[in-house]
């Protein structure tokens, strides 16, 4: 009869324990003393597992101890089982409803790996990067091939800043899907994260070869090659985006930096100014219109944009250099050592740096 029992109720939780499962993760449940309106919740979806004549007692319990303590003895005394199965079966119940898995769970089918691919997607959009690994893993425990999951648990290691992780777990979804734009993509934004820039355009041109009109890919191929200093590649490709994507300020502020950095400086300033109308507060925007300014010997604006800068990132060497050189162009040198030495202090190993200082100090 005990058998019989404990397979009736592992038959209920294969037929509905899926959804509440899934209802349960969602809402977070954790482990504790339950109570409110927590314990409501679970208390209304104990009566779906649990046999009719056990209403009574989940209806007048107060917390889920409560309802255990009464359901073992109610289920000893009615079905015969031993205290220690029926205090085991009550346990298992309650997990489940707190959206926990144990060997038990995991033995069963009661979740497939889609389900736990659905539920790290959802915690992945709301920046969970753990709690989405977490059931990204759980997943390819239960299907070590699904390339769906590697990839979405590379791009949450990504995200997360594991660029090695995320990379291999690319890497494992290109082996089972060659041409995924997707596992390029997010293996290519890795790469570039780690600055092997070489391997990222790689899988860059791969995925456009795929997605020709990915303005994403574009961008960040467009980043790579202006890491790499190949300026007029990085232009072209930011300008293709900008024609899929008008309004990408993060396209905008890189062609202004590859711009910049050729010493076109209008073509520079004009596309800061556009992004900064997109991003009123994008620090990297801001110093690099401050410089393009400097560039043009227009130091008030570089001071107005540096001020700004700062505002926003008070620790950025490269905003002190270029302000302590508009200092020192406007005439006022004390404020020029006093940024040219900040900007060392966080960057002490900058000679660009070392040399300014040198000049303004006259030795």
């Amino acid at each position: 009869m005990e058998q019989e029992f404990i397979e009736n109720i592992q038959k209920m939780l294969r037929d509905q324990g899926k959804d509440i499962l899934l209802d349960t993760r969602k809402a977070k449940a954790m482990i504790g003393d339950y109570t409110g309106n927590q314990f409501i919740k679970e208390r209304n979806l104990l009566k779906q597992l649990l046999d009719a004549n056990c209403v009574k007692i989940i209806n007048e319990a107060d917390n889920v101890e409560e309802v255990k303590e009464k359901l073992v003895q109610k289920l000893e005394d009615e079905q015969g089982l031993s205290p220690k199965s029926t205090t085991e079966l009550i346990d298992l119940l309650v997990l489940v409803l707190r959206g926990i898995t144990n060997s038990i769970i995991k033995s069963s089918t009661i979740i497939s790996a889609k389900d736990f691919c659905t539920s790290a997607e959802a915690y992945r959009g709301k920046g969970q990067h753990n709690e989405a690994i977490r059931d990204y893993t759980e997943a390819l425990r239960l299907e070590p091939s699904n390339a769906f999951a590697l990839r979405g648990r590379g791009e949450a290691y990504r995200e997360k800043g594991q660029y090695n992780e995320a990379i291999r777990d690319h890497t494992e979804a290109l082996r089972l899907e060659p041409s995924n734009a997707f596992a390029l993509r997010g293996r290519g934004e890795a790469y570039r994260r780690k600055r092997q820039l070489d391997e990222a355009i790689r899988d860059y041109t791969e995925a456009l070869r795929l997605e020709p009109s990915n303005a994403f890919v574009l961008r960040g191929r467009g980043q790579a090659y202006r890491m790499k200093n190949q300026l007029d590649e990085a232009i072209r490709d930011y300008t293709e985006a900008l024609r899929l994507e008008p309004n990408n300020a993060f396209a905008l502020g890189g062609r202004g930096e590859a711009y910049r950095i050729k010493n076109q400086f209008d073509e520079a300033i004009r596309d800061y100014t556009e992004a900064l109308r997109l991003e009123p507060s994008n620090a990297f925007v801001l110093r690099g219109r401050g410089e393009a300014y400097r560039g043009k010997g227009q130091y008030t604006e570089t001071m107005r944009d540096c001020n700004e800068a700062l505002r926003i990132e008070p620790n950025n060497a490269f905003t002190y250099n270029t302000r302590g050189v508009a200092y020192n162009h406007l005439g006022q040198k004390a404020q020029a050592i006093q940024d040219l030495e900040k900007a060392l202090s966080l960057d002490p190993n900058n000679q660009w740096t070392i040399d300014r200082l040198k000049e303004v100090r006259g030795y």
